[in-house]
């Protein structure tokens, strides 16, 4: 859904320290950013299930069909201009509430972005898919995680297979809706949820090595998008294996 570095976008506060982070402070850095990271989550599922309980998948729905072109531009602008806007929101040596106010950003950014999915699948397939998507997210992400804490792996040489990957699926994404008759369907989503698992590699691997003392909220904010981007194509898998 978008190809994303936060931390070259500005010069971070603390990248003049040199010295390596102690141990203890590494681990105040990784609590700190997966409590921030917990924070959002629930954040996001609050503002859904308000989105829900005030207006309902209904007449969402029927407001994306009735403009399915214009939603669908729409929708391809945020994923595509979002990212960028929030870093120019952030700006250069941004204080500790600007990064916050990135971090409420992104979770307003992907409610955006998630919603009309989550309208589709409550109207065709319950509250069960969901949940279901959202367990198996979870393990996923749990897994990947663990892989880089227990193996402290360095998968910072993913970087240019990140950067490749991601603009190659912008194109298909893009051409999808020059040409309708190109679908993207499971296994597009399949492909997207290893590129999903890769980027949680790489952002919980840069936690581990290069993030420094106050970068926590930075952190939060990739790992979030992240695994934003993973429930995203895990619900569409489990929403295409319904319709079978």
């Amino acid at each position: 859904m978008e190809s994303k570095d936060i931390f070259e976008a500005y010069e971070s506060p603390y990248a003049r320290q040199r010295e390596a982070v102690r141990a203890e402070d590494r681990s105040t850095l990784v609590t700190k950013t997966y409590l921030n990271l917990s924070g959002a989550v629930f954040a996001f599922a609050v503002l859904e299930a308000l989105i829900f309980m005030i207006v309902g998948p209904a007449p969402i729905l029927e407001l994306i069909s009735t403009n399915v072109r214009v939603a669908g531009i729409v929708m391809l602008g945020i994923c595509m201009g979002g990212p960028w806007l929030g870093t120019k929101l952030l700006g250069e040596n941004p204080s500790r509430g600007r990064q916050y106010g990135l971090l409420c950003y992104y979770v307003a950014m992907y409610a955006i972005i998630m919603t009309p999915l989550l309208a589709l699948a409550l109207a065709a397939l319950g509250l069960q898919v969901i949940v279901q998507a959202a367990c198996i997210t979870a393990a996923l992400f749990v897994a990947l995680s663990s892989v880089v804490f227990m193996t402290r792996a360095n998968f910072s040489g993913m970087r240019s297979f990140l950067w490749f990957a991601s603009v190659a699926a912008l194109i298909l994404i893009v051409a999808s809706f020059i040409f309708p008759s190109l679908v993207l369907g499971i296994w597009f989503s399949g492909a997207m949820v290893v590129l999903a698992g890769a980027y949680i590699l790489y952002d919980t691997s840069k936690l581990m090595r290069e993030a420094r003392v106050g970068d926590d909220v930075l952190c939060a904010v990739e790992i979030f998008a992240s695994l934003m981007m993973l429930f995203y194509y895990v619900l569409r898998i489990l929403m295409a294996l319904n319709r079978r």
